[in-house]
């Protein structure tokens, strides 16, 4: 059974590995610390702040899944053994479906950390609107009654001031 949000954690991978592989390549030495562009590091940021929606709508879809799943255990547990091989499966998908809305729920903890993290109130807004809310650039400019321009500019200075203060990712 493929876990939900597989691809979508798949292709973040790719896109840091990518990152990784254009860094290394303009290295000039091997053993050389690898230096990542700033357009690189943004896109690293912003895959990252990313995940919080994706999280979001992978836990709505696991919490689903769990409640139907001990629904028809409950169901099945009436006329089936205790111990019969179909309640045992149940009972693992439902663990395994935890387990993956607790680490969704860990991403978006951690998405959420890191926007706090930026000391600038409106530059926080605007992440947490872009991000948290998915709004487009043009409504966010609305709602602080900004332009989209510089809505934009503050966006990636925000991003570049990311860069300096997360570990890599």
């Amino acid at each position: 059974m493929e876990t939900i949000g597989y691809k979508q954690e798949q292709a973040l991978r790719g896109a840091e590995l990518a990152a990784l592989g254009r860094a290394q390549a303009e290295a000039s030495a091997p053993g050389e610390a690898l230096a990542i562009s700033p357009e690189d590091r943004r896109e690293q940021i912003q895959q990252f702040l990313r995940r919080y929606r994706q999280a979001v709508a992978q836990a709505e879809d696991l919490a689903g899944e769990v409640q139907t799943l001990r629904a028809l255990e409950e169901r099945l547990g009436e006329t089936l053994p205790p111990h019969s091989p179909g309640i045992a499966r149940l009972e693992e998908l439902t663990v395994r479906l935890e387990a993956q809305l607790e680490r969704c729920l860990d991403i978006r903890s951690q998405v959420e950390r890191a926007i706090q993290a930026v000391g600038d109130e409106q530059q926080q807004r605007i992440l947490w609107l872009r991000y948290i809310r998915g709004l487009t650039w043009e409504k966010i400019g609305h709602t602080l009654t900004l332009d989209e321009r510089w809505v934009r500019r503050l966006h990636t200075k925000t991003l570049d001031r990311l860069a300096r203060s997360l570990p890599p990712l």
